[in-house]
């Protein structure tokens, strides 16, 4: 028997204490589980339940639950290792149905006979490479919304983002039995963006791999160094038994654990905080949140309660943190450098909320310089053969979900060139779109597809949309076409799983409550925070719960709450969305929309006035945020939308960031906080920091690569390099930011020829060195170049030196060979100049 009589008990007490939570709605599924006559499935499944996120528990239903038990069985029974697994890793990273935030969808069997044969015969670590050649065939990155589909949709899609391309591939890995769970760094520090990945489980011991991004060799991706530079790496588990699991760190966040796996990746250590008041008692429960500067807000990596000791204790890379502790409303905040640092005793005092002007440095993690392995020709072959097949596989696919002809034609409300854009986005999705179109006869269904997103056309359900339809066209007289249509009819209110609530919503209130909420929209919101709690330490705060959940269990988080308000409105005509900019609720009366919560009423205005010479971007080298309950909630705007003279805001006192963030990663910051009284037009000065020469270098090594001469002959790169200084350029011909440089390079030429500096152009083919302002910027400047096939090793060197892998020219500047000293990707004017700059 799999489950020990303590661990049958611990579960039997769980379920226990869950069903008196969820009420009568967990009766129906009790009865499910006693007529269950395998012991192991019961218990597996009496887990499942106590361990999901309440929201889970009415959204999804019991035998979907059922497919996860009977696959993690019957893996478990029939692979070759599934005997293997220690009791803990199986429980959590091959039983459990929910990794993310994702749509579940019960697919795992589905899974498991797509793979089963290309599998069958090998050990659990070339399973495990096997099944992410497959997981390349079906899907690779593209930049998505926050919503994470489910994983067949990435099928159907054959994109999604890093998350979701990570909740793909330990589903499928999961569904062969394998142990596997989704990695991720919530921000990195040494630059603006975060990353996911894959862990997998074999023969005692956890390996890494990059979702979607097959190796020959697990443990290897374009972000091995990247991952050694992070301050804190984490994965989420849903069962965690730390009898079982000694040796792991797990923190508790709402109903799941953040396990931290930084040491795993690079240099880190445990920070200690210790908190005490003014007279040195230890101060209990403040709120510690752990920063970062990422996308120029101080975002946080974690956040910890302090024990009855005042102490707080978190696992990090080696870098600055950036501590703010709030308690009862007030702050306090301190810049440590954990490098230095490993025990901090800190007497809260409040900050106070006065006008001040104050600069930092923050130092990210250095580059280790860890060597990634070295792989033989033999391996590089095959694995360039291998994914070359899956990447045609994954093209073929695609070119299977264009529209034919006979898909193309005009619907009432949508062109028949919209409905082409439409099918192109919908994918292998678009037989579904086509069904819900050729259904109609109200003549609505292709307006109400325009008001959805590129995402939902992937996976939406042609059902759930005609109930959207049907129900909504009943409010159709009641206001102009355009409010209708955006505000009531649109099935798309936030990020959520789209589902069908409009029925149930009517059927749920009396007439009477009805017409109070029609009357007075406001009431909606009375009922929802008199009705709906939200229990913290039951879910997740990126978990959706539908609007039919929320109201049967009676519980959702924020968001839930202000997905319910305008699933309510829009069920009962009355127009109503959460403002993107805001995300407040607005309802729809009298002509004009009205916030619900008054506190976001814009009483007053900021004026910023930019230094010159610079191109300021929001959430690149600036932002804002407001103080609420002792925390800076960062503004969202968008670039275009911003009036530096003139941006309306509420009344409160304000923090604006800015940063001038390093090639190493380190940031030159400066805050700026002050108050805005009602009524009040406050101005302020937006500059950056300048950074020296010194300041601008990074050294990193580049590994070597194989190259081709001008004959066609092989040689390593850094036989073309000197031993002194180097420039490497990766340019496009006929590309008009690579033209931008190569006239650059020629109007400084006698600057380059007075240096004692090596100019290395890498051309794709050699065709290109037939191009005329190539040949001529070579000839000019005594230039050599060499041929990088198809740029195969671009991507990995632009993420080596830290820049973005997907623009090109690709330039990076070294000393010794591939020692990099400074890297840049894209045109940016005056790059010739700096170039020059930084040459001895």
């Amino acid at each position: 028997m799999l489950f020990s009589a303590q661990l049958k008990n611990e579960i039997d007490l769980a379920y226990e204490e869950r069903s008196f939570l969820v009420g009568p709605f967990i009766k129906e599924i009790s009865e499910k589980i006693k007529d269950i006559s395998d012991e192991e499935y019961r218990y597996a499944v009496k887990l499942i339940y106590t361990r999901l996120p309440l929201s889970d528990i009415y959204d999804y239903s019991f035998e979907l639950y059922m497919k996860y038990v009977e696959n993690a069985f019957f893996t478990r029974r029939t692979m070759p290792w599934g005997e293997d697994i220690p009791l803990d890793i199986f429980l959590s990273d091959v039983l459990f149905p929910r990794i993310n935030n994702e749509k579940l969808d019960g697919s795992r069997d589905y899974f498991y006979n797509l793979i089963k044969d290309r599998i069958k015969g090998k050990s659990m670590y070339d399973a495990i490479v096997e099944i992410n050649y497959f997981c390349f065939e079906e899907a690779t990155y593209e930049s998505t919304d926050m919503r994470t589909l489910a994983p067949t949709s990435l099928i159907k899609s054959a994109y999604g983002r890093c998350g979701e391309e990570a909740v793909f591939g330990v589903n499928i890995l999961r569904s062969a039995g394998i142990p596997a769970r989704s990695v991720y760094t919530p921000r990195w520090a040494h630059c603006d963006s975060n990353h996911a990945w894959v862990e997998a489980w074999a023969d005692g011991k956890w390996h890494y791999l990059g979702a979607c991004e097959p190796e020959e060799v697990l443990d290897r991706g374009w972000f091995t160094q990247a991952a050694s530079r992070a301050m804190i790496i984490e994965s989420r588990s849903f069962y965690f038994n730390k009898s079982l699991s000694p040796d792991t760190e797990a923190i508790k966040d709402g109903h799941l654990y953040n396990l931290n796996l930084t040491k795993a990746y690079g240099k880190a250590e445990t920070v200690t905080v210790r908190l005490k008041d003014i007279n040195g008692n230890p101060i209990e429960k403040a709120k510690i949140s752990f920063e970062v500067i990422n996308f120029m807000e101080l975002t946080p990596l974690n956040y910890l309660y302090t024990d009855k000791e005042g102490k707080a204790e978190l696992t990090t890379g080696f870098g600055s943190i950036h501590l703010h502790i709030s308690k009862d409303g007030n702050y306090m905040e301190r810049l440590i450098n954990t490098k230095e640092e490993e025990n901090i005793e800190l007497i809260f005092i409040p900050c106070t909320l006065e006008e001040r002007i104050w600069e930092f440095d923050t130092h990210a993690p250095v580059d280790p310089g860890n060597k990634v392995q070295k792989l033989s020709e033999e391996i590089i072959l095959r694995h360039k053969e291998k994914t070359s097949n899956a990447l045609n596989k994954r093209r073929q696919k695609e070119e299977g979900f264009a529209p034919s002809p006979s898909d193309l034609k005009a619907y009432e409300g949508l062109s028949e060139k919209e409905l082409e854009e439409i099918l192109c986005m919908a994918k292998g999705n678009k037989d579904e779109l086509l069904k819900f179109l050729n259904e109609d006869e109200t003549g609505y269904a292709g307006r109400l597809l325009k008001t959805l997103n590129k995402k939902d056309y992937v996976d939406l359900e042609a059902s759930i949309l005609q109930k959207h339809l049907s129900h909504a066209l009943q409010y159709k007289n009641d206001y102009d076409e355009e409010i209708f249509i955006n505000y009531i009819l649109a099935p798309r209110i936030y990020v959520e799983h789209l589902t069908d609530y409009r029925e149930f919503i009517c059927n749920y209130f009396s007439e009477e409550e009805k017409e109070t909420f029609r009357k007075n929209p406001l009431a909606i919101g009375h009922y929802i925070e008199k009705n709906i709690s939200y229990r913290e330490d039951e879910e997740l705060p990126n978990i959706i719960v539908s609007p039919k959940g929320a109201l049967t269990i009676k519980n959702a988080n924020p968001i839930g709450k202000k997905l319910l308000f305008t699933a309510i409105c829009r069920s009962l005509g009355i127009p109503s969305v959460i403002a993107p900019d805001t995300i407040v609720n607005e309802y729809y009366q009298d002509g004009k929309f009205h916030a619900v919560e008054k506190g976001e009423i814009k009483d007053c205005a900021l004026k910023i006035n930019l230094q010159e010479g610079i191109n300021w971007a929001y959430n690149t080298n600036w932002s804002i945020g407001v103080l609420e309950d002792g925390e800076f909630k960062s503004l969202r705007f968008r670039n275009m939308d911003i009036n530096y003279d003139n941006i309306p805001l509420r009344s409160g006192f304000y923090r604006v960031i800015t940063g001038n963030r390093l090639p190493s990663g380190d940031i030159l910051a400066r805050i700026h906080t002050f108050t805005i009284n009602p009524g009040e037009k406050k101005e302020i000065e937006l500059s950056l920091r300048p950074a020296n020469i010194e300041d601008m270098l990074n050294h990193v090594e580049v590994g070597d690569f194989k190259v081709k001469g001008h004959k066609g002959n092989k040689m390593d790169v850094s036989s073309l390099l000197s031993e002194n200084n180097n420039i490497l350029f990766w340019l496009q011909e006929n590309h008009e930011p690579s033209q931008h440089i190569l006239n650059e390079l020629i109007e400084h030429k006698e600057a380059f020829l007075e240096k004692d500096v090596s100019l290395l152009f890498i051309l794709k083919e050699a065709a290109a060195a037939q191009n005329s302002l190539i040949a001529k910027a070579m000839k000019e400047l005594n230039i050599n170049y060499c041929i990088d096939e198809g740029f195969a090793n671009c991507e990995t060197s632009a993420r080596r030196v830290y820049v973005d892998p997907e623009r090109l020219p690709l330039i990076i500047a070294s000393r010794n060979k591939l020692n990099s000293i400074f890297a840049i990707s894209g045109y940016n004017v005056g790059t010739a100049d700096m170039l020059l700059k930084i040459i001895l």
